[in-house]
Order: structure tokens, then sequence, then C-alpha cells
């Protein structure tokens, strides 16, 4: 049987720490989880969270932006993130001995970032690139169309990487006003998982993550107006691609396992009734999926084909 401890140590400055100690392995994952997601912005500044995101790795008072990659990788170790709708996390995977050296490294880039001003004109490029790559993909940009279209002027219909237009808003001065609101110890939440000690995860939390003083303001999520009807994109493409859905459970709500449980059995993968009958059987569709989507307050829960 495998030995596994959760603990969980929420220190005097607010952030929060959590470890599974698996003691059968050699490596650790950790992850930096920080409230600054899509809901969190407003058309003017939309794409904010994920355009910091981007910036975390360009530059700190103690290194490049290739040191910070190479400071990992060069241990045989992984460093990346990712934004979603209601969180940004950063996330390092290494052997169990190079563990606070990830940290380190993770502390470094959220605690003394430079922002230097032309990386972040550079980045906006970037950025761009990677919003017309979404529109190159209909796959993705239909379920971010759903999504605005189900939450119409709210921070959750927002696509995360922003638009062209919210790009163009977002200089030096717009990332450093969102990442003073809500790069906080009371908004971080630090998750490790291996071979990790937690005693010693927290000793070395204290030391590596030392952000500015102060606690983030009171979380004042506006209430969504959920809007039903149906919306058309005309693209000229070979193919018709197709979302639908519903308003679902919030992400603690009590009944979220039976939601799991009848999207697996409908749409979650290719054993589901949908793929077996859409596919398999009529070959009406080349793909079919369901999926549930959990936030703070709301839900949804859609078809894709």
């Amino acid at each position: 049987m495998i030995d596994r401890e959760y603990e969980k140590t929420s220190l005097p400055n607010g952030l929060t720490v959590v470890s599974e100690h698996i003691p059968n392995v050699r490596s650790v994952s950790v992850g930096v989880w920080v409230k600054s997601g899509t809901r969190r912005e407003t058309r003017h500044n939309n794409g904010v969270a994920h355009f910091l995101e981007h910036m975390m790795f360009k530059g700190t008072g103690r290194k490049t932006p290739r040191q910070i990659v190479r400071s990992i990788e060069t241990l045989g170790g992984n460093l990346n993130a990712f934004t979603t709708k209601e969180q940004t996390c950063y996330l390092v995977e290494v052997l169990d001995e190079h563990l606070s050296r990830a940290l380190d490294v993770l502390g470094d880039i959220l605690n003394r970032n430079n922002f230097d001003e032309p990386e972040v004109d550079k980045e906006r490029k970037v950025i761009l690139d990677e919003i017309l790559m979404v529109e190159d993909t209909p796959e993705d940009m239909i379920l971010d169309l759903f999504s605005e279209q189900m939450f119409p002027d709210h921070g959750l219909g927002l696509p995360i990487l922003g638009t062209p237009r919210s790009l163009a808003n977002l200089n030096r001065s717009e990332l450093l006003n969102f990442y003073q609101q809500h790069y906080k110890h009371d908004n971080v939440l630090v998750a490790a998982a291996g071979n990790v000690k937690h005693d010693k995860l927290v000793k070395m939390c204290e030391r590596y993550f030392q952000m500015a003083p102060g606690a983030s303001e009171p979380e004042k999520f506006s209430q969504a107006t959920i809007k039903a009807g149906d919306f058309v994109f005309e693209k000229p493409i070979s193919q018709a691609h197709i979302c639908l859905g519903v308003p679902s459970f919030e992400y603690n709500h009590p009944r979220r396992f039976e939601a799991l449980l009848l999207n697996t059995i409908l749409g979650g993968g290719m054993g589901s009734r949908l793929f077996q009958n859409i596919r398999e059987k009529h070959g009406i569709a080349y793909g079919i999926y369901s999926f549930l989507d959990f936030y703070f307050d709301y839900g949804s829960y859609g078809v894709y084909l």
C-alpha cells in the first residue's frame, strides 16, 4: 500500500502551502496557483492575466530569460505555466534533490520581475500570433464563442488570450497594476506532490516567496446573466463546428460528481454514447465530445462536434 500524506499550512502572511507526500518516487511537482484569471478582467484589459504569465519568464533582477529556463532544464526538469478563467499556474517538475532550486526560480520570477518595456512590446506580438492561431483553429475558436454567448458582459465570457483590440491597451503600466492587485500572498497557493517533506516545503516557501506586503482586495464577483439563444459565425472552411450547452454546477456543488459521471457516460471518450452513435454507428461527424466547466459560482455543460 502506498503511504500518502496530505498536509496544509497557512502562513501568517496569507500564503497557503499544500503538499502530498509520495515516498516511493524521486521527483516533485510544484504548482504556484494565483487567483488572477480572466474573470478579474474587463473588456479594456482583457488578456492581461495571460500576458502577465508570459512576462514572468522575460527576466528578473537576477536572471535573463534564457537563464530562467536553463536553471531548470539543465537539471532535467520542466518549467511551464498556464492561465485559465479563474487562475494562473506556474509549475515545475524536478528531482526531489532540486526542490529548493526550483522554488528559488519560481519565487524569483514571481517576486522580482522586471517587466521591461521592450520585452512587453515584443511579447505583445507573440500573443497576437497566439490569438490568430486560435482563429485558425475552429475547434478552439468555437469554445471561446460559446463562453462569450453564455456569459455576455461578464469576465467568464471573455477570451483568455484577449483580443487584438484589448491587447493594444496592455502596456507596462496596465501589467504592473494588475500584478500589484492580484499577486499577493493571500491570493497564492503553493501545491507540491512527490518525495517532499511538508515542514521543509513550508520553510522554503517562507524563504523564496517574498511578495509585496499588503492584502489583496476582497473578491467582488459580479453576477452573470446567462443568455439563451443561438449564434452563427460564418467562416469559409469545409466543416461546420457546433457547440451547444446549458448552465451547470459550480465547482464545489454537492452534485458535481454526478455531473462528472454523466459527462463520462455521455461524451467522455471513444466508448461514450455520443461517440459510439454519432461517429461509429452513423458516421455523421469526425469528432464529438461533451465537457464540463466548473467555476467558483457558475458552471457550464456542453457538447462539441
